[in-house]
C-alpha cells in the first residue's frame, strides 16, 4: 500500500529504519544517545519479532557523526568508551557504531545492516542539525514504506 509509511523525525539523532523482507512489518526508531543507552534498537527488533518478523534488514540513517559529536562523561558512561575517540582534550562519540553494535547484539546479521554515515552537522545544505542550529533547527524526515510515487513533488537528492 503506497500510503503505508512510518516516519521518524531527527535533527542529529540516529534514525533506524527496519523491515522484514517477507512480511509487511516495519519499524522506525529515533535513537538519540538516551534511547541508545536504553537499548531502543533491541526493543524495536524484539517488537518486530513478536509480530512475526524473522528476516529483518536495517538502514541506519544520517546523524551527527563522530567528527562533530563532542560529548561529556555522562554520555560516555551511558554508551561506552569503546564508541568514542579522544582528541585535543575532547571526547567524540560514534552513535552509528553504537547503533550498529546494538543491532548485532539483537541478532541482526551484519550484511543486513546498512549505515549511511553522512553527518547532519557537516552537511548544512541537505540536513538540519540541532547541534549546529540549536532552536532554529528544523527536522529531517526519515521514511520507510510507501510506494515510489507516494509523495508527489518530493525531490530526493
Amino acid at each position: 500500500d503506497p500510503t503505508d509509511m512510518l516516519v521518524v523525525r531527527t535533527a542529529d539523532c540516529v534514525p533506524v529504519l527496519a523491515w522484514d523482507s517477507r512480511e509487511k512489518i516495519r519499524g522506525a526508531l529515533h535513537a538519540g544517545w538516551r534511547g541508545l543507552a536504553l537499548d531502543i534498537n533491541l526493543a524495536g527488533i524484539e517488537a518486530m519479532r513478536r509480530l512475526g518478523a524473522d528476516d529483518i534488514h536495517v538502514a541506519i540513517g544520517p546523524a551527527i557523526g563522530p567528527c562533530c559529536y563532542a560529548v561529556g562523561d555522562e554520555v560516555v558512561d551511558a554508551l561506552g568508551a569503546q564508541f568514542c575517540r579522544r582528541e585535543n582534550g575532547r571526547t567524540f562519540m560514534d552513535l552509528w557504531q553504537k547503533a550498529f553494535s546494538q543491532l548485532i547484539n539483537a541478532g541482526i546479521a551484519p550484511q543486513n545492516i546498512t549505515v549511511n554515515r553522512i553527518c547532519t552537522n557537516c552537511n548544512a545544505e541537505i540536513f538540519f542539525s540541532y547541534r549546529r542550529d540549536r532552536d532554529a533547527a528544523g527536522r529531517n524526515y526519515n521514511i520507510i514504506g510507501g510506494g515510489p510515487w507516494s509523495l508527489p513533488g518530493l525531490r530526493a537528492g
